[in-house]
C-alpha cells in the first residue's frame, strides 16, 4: 500500500495537483472476517502552466528551443515534465557542439498556485571541438582499425549522436564486449577536448563439442573452433568437424545396404 500511496502521488503531481496528499491507508472492517482499505485524497489546487519565457539564448531561437522543450501552455504544470524539458533542450545544445550549455529554469506560482509561469535561464558558453583520441584496451586488435571505424576525427565538433554511432560501429566489428567513448575530464569544461576509446575485447578462441545418439542418426559427435580477430583485423576463422556412426537399425534392409558399405573407396 506504501506503494501504491506513492504511485498515486505521483500521478497527482504530474496532472498538476502539486499539493496532493495521498493516505496514510486505514483498514476498516466491514463485517466479520471482511474489510476494506480506505486511502484519504486530498487533491488541493490544480496548476496549470500560464507561460514560459526564455533569457540569454543567442544561438538557438524561442520558436525551437520551446518546440523541443514540448511545454505548452494551459497544461497542467509538473516538475517531472519540467525536468524533460531542460533535458531536451540541453540535448538539443549538445547536439550542436555546445557540450557545457546550462539550462537553469526557474518557477513562480500565483498566491493561489492555480498558475505556474517559468523563466528559463540559458548559459550557452561554447563549442567544444575534439582534440587527441586516445584508444585503450585494443591489446589484440590493430589501433589503427579501431580509428578507422571512428566517426570523428580530430578537430570536429563534440556530437553525442556521433559518439554514439561510433561506438555502435566498433560493436558491430564483433570482437569487444563492450565500448565505451568519453570526453577526458567530463567536468573541467574545455573548448579541445580529448576523447578516450576505451574497449574490452572478447576471447581470441572460442571452442565447442557435442555429442548424441539418435535412432535416426546413431552416435554423432560435433566441434568447432574458431579463431577471432586474426592479425587483430577483426577477422575469424572457424574449423568445423562431424563424426557419425549409425548402430541403430530399426529397418532390417536399411542396416544391410549401410553395413555392406566400405570405410574406404577402392582404387
Amino acid at each position: 500500500y506504501e506503494q501504491a500511496i506513492q504511485h498515486l502521488t505521483e500521478l497527482y503531481q504530474a496532472q498538476g495537483y502539486l499539493s496532493a496528499r495521498v493516505g496514510p491507508a486505514v483498514l476498516e472492517r466491514v463485517g466479520r472476517g471482511r474489510a476494506v482499505v480506505a486511502i484519504p485524497v486530498y487533491e488541493g489546487p490544480r496548476t496549470l502552466l500560464f507561460g514560459v519565457s526564455l533569457q540569454g539564448n543567442e544561438l538557438i531561437g524561442d520558436r525551437e528551443l520551446l518546440a523541443a522543450a514540448g511545454l505548452g501552455r494551459g497544461e497542467p504544470f509538473s516538475y517531472l515534465a519540467l525536468e524533460d524539458a531542460v533535458r531536451r533542450m540541453t540535448e538539443l545544445y549538445q547536439e550542436r557542439g555546445y557540450l557545457y550549455a546550462r539550462i537553469e529554469p526557474d518557477v513562480r506560482f500565483s498566491e493561489n498556485r492555480e498558475r505556474a509561469e517559468v523563466a528559463i535561464r540559458i548559459i550557452e558558453r561554447f563549442e567544444v571541438r575534439i582534440g587527441e583520441i586516445a584508444v585503450e584496451g585494443a591489446s589484440r586488435t590493430d589501433e589503427g582499425l579501431v580509428r578507422d571505424v571512428l566517426r570523428f576525427r580530430p578537430g570536429d565538433l563534440y556530437r553525442p549522436s556521433v559518439i554514439r554511432a561510433s561506438q555502435d560501429a566498433l560493436m558491430a566489428l564483433g570482437v569487444f564486449t563492450s565500448v565505451t567513448i568519453t570526453p577526458q575530464n567530463p567536468e573541467l569544461p574545455e573548448r579541445v577536448k580529448p576523447v578516450v576509446v576505451t574497449v574490452h575485447e572478447r576471447l581470441p578462441y572460442f571452442f565447442d563439442a557435442s555429442v548424441g545418439i539418435s535412432t535416426g542418426q546413431g552416435f554423432r559427435a560435433g566441434a568447432e573452433l574458431q579463431f577471432r580477430n586474426l592479425g587483430g583485423y577483426a577477422l575469424d576463422l572457424a574449423v568445423r568437424g562431424q563424426v557419425g556412426f549409425q548402430f541403430i537399425f530399426q529397418d532390417a534392409e536399411l542396416e544391410q545396404n549401410i553395413g555392406s558399405l566400405p570405410l574406404k573407396e577402392d582404387e
